[in-house]
């Protein structure tokens, strides 16, 4: 069971500059649930169940996605964090 520091902790809410940001640059745009969890928590990172998550913040969001190649290997997806290796 993870200890209370290794719980999700959420970051602060997104900026409104950042979320219009996020749905300029988006091909499509993201459920409407999700944008308003960047409202609450602009991503974050801990366990969620028995997983350890990063989720990325808005500003994150975009070049990530470039990253990763996302629109190229996986078109029909938009990764919006990532599943850390934790030693």
């Amino acid at each position: 069971m993870p200890s209370d520091t290794e719980t999700f902790q959420p970051n602060t809410p997104a900026s409104s500059e950042a979320l219009a940001s996020l749905r300029a640059g988006l091909p499509k745009p993201l459920p409407e649930g999700y944008m308003a969890f960047l409202t609450r928590a602009n991503g974050g990172e801990g366990f969620i169940g028995d997983r350890y998550v990063q989720l990325w913040k808005a500003e994150e969001l975009g070049e990530m996605n470039l990253n990763y190649k996302t629109a190229e290997f996986f078109p029909d997806l938009f990764f919006i964090g990532s599943e850390p290796r934790r030693m």
